[in-house]
């Protein structure tokens, strides 16, 4: 997937790059730092005929990315191809790639200050590289319910997706991926090509799911009767161990909270227009985070060694 380069901690260059994906089978990599070259026939910010300069008031609103409107492009394409057939596309319904961290810091923190709820607090994001080998590849769900990583080829194929995936998240502290499609959810490990580690199935449709910022070995599933379910494994790998309803209303959109409170805040957004905020189910068992999540990736991987046995003793080996 082209070049990856990584800017030393000392640097003030920070990358401004981003990833699209499209139907047509392409992932598209863009750059708002690179300065566009406009075309004969491009866009071009009217001058102004009677002012020479725009007055101030009308300059604190403006944008720094005036010059890409109508003439941003991008710098590099990965196609993505059926393994099996070069020639067919894969139309792509979701992607996935998180080459770094991101937290939100306080501006100006005074912990001798009582908390008020009508205060307005200022935060900045902070962006955090880990220890481990940045690689050039991203995770794909296309519109065939497949799932596949790629680094410029594939490099696991499998189809368990009753409906286009339409929701791919990796959880970093685990590095287990969950996909959402149809009426099906999985979760997969890199480390187990061509086939999930699970997969659950509902009567209702999911929409989308994605792991817990604080609780990783946690994660929420949307489905398109308005519910929200959370889910354990390790607790519970054949029911959810919480699910509300949120709205009656087909659920378009969802997040957790960016910032550690003391009650996980989830918020749902529904087709109607309508956002509500719920404190989301923590897990009360004891135990740190940090033990929680070597109980999740112990879980994982006996599920791991279990399905590597079955499927040997059937002859099909990864």
């Amino acid at each position: 997937m082209g070049m990856l380069e990584e800017i030393p901690d000392d640097s003030d260059h920070r990358s401004m790059q981003f990833l699209t994906s499209s139907e047509d089978g392409t992932v598209l990599i863009w750059d708002l730092l690179k300065k566009p070259t406009i075309q004969p026939g491009g866009f071009k910010v009217k001058k102004l005929k009677r002012l020479k300069k725009r007055p101030s008031a009308l300059m604190a609103d403006v944008s720094p990315y005036t010059i890409l409107h109508l003439n941003l492009k991008p710098i590099y394409k990965v196609k993505v191809r059926r393994p099996d057939d070069r020639s067919k596309v894969l139309a792509i319904a979701n992607c996935y790639s998180n080459f770094c961290k991101m937290k939100y810091v306080e501006v100006n923190p005074d912990k001798n200050k009582k908390a008020n709820i009508t205060d307005r607090i200022m935060y900045t994001p902070v962006f955090e590289r880990g220890d481990e080998e940045l690689k050039p590849r991203i995770h794909v769900g296309t519109m065939e319910e497949i799932v596949n990583s790629e680094f410029s080829q594939m490099l696991s194929f499998a189809k368990y997706h009753d409906g286009p995936v339409n929701s791919v998240h990796t959880a970093d502290a685990t590095k287990a991926t969950l996909t959402v499609g149809g009426k099906i959810f999985a979760v997969w490990r890199e480390d187990f090509k061509n086939r999930p580690i699970l997969w659950r199935r509902n009567r209702q449709l999911y929409t989308s799911g994605e792991w817990n910022t604080f609780e990783p070995f946690t994660f929420t599933n949307k489905l398109v009767n308005g519910e929200v379910e959370n889910w354990i494994l390790y607790a519970s790998s054949k029911t959810p161990i919480w699910s509300l309803a949120c709205t009656s209303e087909y659920l378009t959109t969802s997040a957790i909270h960016p910032l550690k409170l003391k009650k996980n805040i989830y918020g749902a957004g529904d087709r109607q227009g309508a956002f509500r905020l719920f404190s989301l189910y923590e897990d009360s068992s004891k135990g740190t985070v940090e033990s929680k999540i070597k109980v999740f990736d112990q879980f994982l991987d006996r599920e791991v060694q279990r399905k590597k046995r079955i499927y040997g003793m059937a002859g099909r080996v990864e």
